[in-house]
């Protein structure tokens, strides 16, 4: 079977790394995969001598009638080389695909890393545009995966169930589910793309009401200067930068907190449960169905530092119990192998038809 995965970017994200460990998966499963994307180097290395890399430079992820027409000629021909399926991530090289793969008669799965037209930080034009192209795409899609339940029902509703699926994002399941042991005095950190999203000003303003703890923020993006001058202002916190290896960021971090304004599954989340770390995170995209089974207490609602700061407290406060249940539940439902089996299925299936 060979497989052309799209996608907008090629550059550091986690539809990016999803991307990249599933064509890892499929070449080491006897599928040929070529990976097309907009441009950005992240992706290439990681799916150097697994598949074939396509740059399409046009495929970017702002509205250009001009830039968006020749994307569409280029996925065209390359669609027309004889792929049994085409696997299409993130919203612009979503619709593309689906309108393109429609016409030269290539069946498209669509995977939705959180459908963008839900979060709240973009103007209401731009996500009623959104909501309408995804509407109009999914009647072109041979299936669509999607990774929080929201998404999940919205494209039940749009596609029916036998073309909608329910796959998050997994890790590998850690091997133990020891506790980690607490610091003295603790240390939060956030780690991820410093963008409007990402709750930045709320992760600030809780930061300000415990300076007693050690604060460390991790990533780059829009907001970087934003976030530099923040932790200037705060002498309890610092940012630390791009992290090549966020493993390692994690592992210095007793609490991982995401105040996110919309989020697909993210798979920083799920890196530091494995690890132990506790997260409490805000109730968007698949951060609840992460969470909750560790504790419904390490889940608030978006915009309210002063709910997030207690979440916290509750978080340090019962922190060897809710360590290994972390761990735990990322054993038994986020297990990466799992994941990439059933998406095998779900393009093996779209293939067929």
């Amino acid at each position: 079977m060979r497989v052309l995965e799209v996608i907008t970017g090629g550059e550091a994200g986690g539809a990016q790394r999803h991307v990249a460990e599933l064509t890892r998966f499929l070449a080491d499963h006897g599928i040929m995969v070529t990976v097309a994307h907009g441009g950005g180097h992240w992706i290439d290395a990681l799916v150097d001598g697994y598949a074939t890399i396509v740059t399409i430079p046009e495929l970017t992820r702002e509205i250009d009638l001009g830039s968006d027409s020749r994307a569409a000629r280029a996925l065209g021909r390359l669609m027309r080389q004889g792929y049994d399926v085409v696997h299409a991530h993130s919203s612009k090289a979503g619709i593309l695909a689906r309108w393109v793969g429609a016409r030269v008669g290539v069946p498209v799965v669509y995977t939705a890393h959180g459908l963008v037209f839900q979060d709240p930080t973009w103007p209401g034009w731009r996500r009623r545009l959104f909501h309408q192209l995804e509407q109009w795409a999914a009647r072109r899609s041979a299936a669509i995966i999607t990774m929080t339940p929201a998404d999940y029902a919205w494209a039940v509703a749009r596609v029916g169930n036998r073309r909608a699926h329910f796959i998050p994002n997994g890790v590998p399941a850690p091997s133990s589910d020891n506790a980690r042991y607490l610091s003295n005095p603790p240390r939060v950190g956030f780690l991820g793309r410093l963008s409007p999203e990402k709750g930045l000003d709320v992760l600030l303003e809780a930061a300000r009401m415990r300076p007693e703890w050690h604060w460390r923020i991790a990533g780059d993006g829009p907001l970087r200067d934003t976030v530099e001058k923040g932790a200037a202002s705060l002498p309890h916190v610092r940012w630390a930068g791009w992290q090549e290896n966020p493993a390692s960021f994690l592992e210095t971090i007793d609490l991982l907190v995401h105040p996110s304004w919309k989020e697909g599954a993210p798979y920083t989340v799920l890196d530091a449960m494995a690890l132990g770390v506790v997260p409490v995170v805000t109730r968007v995209g698949a951060q609840p169905a992460m969470v909750e089974p560790i504790d419904p207490a390490l889940v608030v609602e978006p915009g309210r530092p002063k709910e997030l700061v207690t979440a916290m407290e509750y978080g340090l406060a019962h922190y060897e119990p809710l360590s290994r249940a972390a761990r735990r539940v990322v054993q038994k439902n986020f297990n990466a192998e799992d994941g990439w089996n059933r998406t095998l299925t779900v393009l093996r299936q779209a293939a067929q038809r």
